[in-house]
């Protein structure tokens, strides 16, 4: 089967705007695959395992949280889903996820302020 040239070699590979961000966005969930993988792999604490778990779903977390679903929630949710790891440890890796989000807002914020009044001369 021979492949069209002109698809090969557009300028705009995707169709729209929308279909590259469906693209991206499945780009992403694979490198959450892979690193979830990798990290399982080489975990050898259920803390590494659970973090493992919670990294690997990052992105869907991180809307949850956003949208209010409260982080105890999602830990009963994984301890149900994942006995093998001790609710300690999952509350603990959402615990971690929890921080990096907060210094993540917490530098946005630095960087959008406006800088510190200065005297000109």
């Amino acid at each position: 089967m021979k492949e069209d040239s002109k698809t090969l070699n557009s300028p705009e590979p995707f169709g729209s705007p929308a279909e590259e961000a469906v693209f991206l966005q499945g780009k992403k969930a694979i490198r959450s695959l892979y690193e979830a993988f990798r990290l399982k792999k080489t975990a050898k604490t259920p803390r590494e395992l659970a973090e493992a778990i919670v990294r690997s779903e990052e992105h869907q977390i991180r809307e949850m949280l956003n949208d209010g679903v409260r982080q105890v929630e999602i830990a009963k949710y994984l301890v149900k889903s994942v006995p093998s790891i001790s609710k300690k440890e999952i509350q603990a890796a959402l615990e971690a996820l929890r921080s990096r989000m907060l210094r993540e807002k917490k530098k946005r914020t630095d960087e959008q302020a406006p800088p510190e009044n200065q005297d000109w001369k």
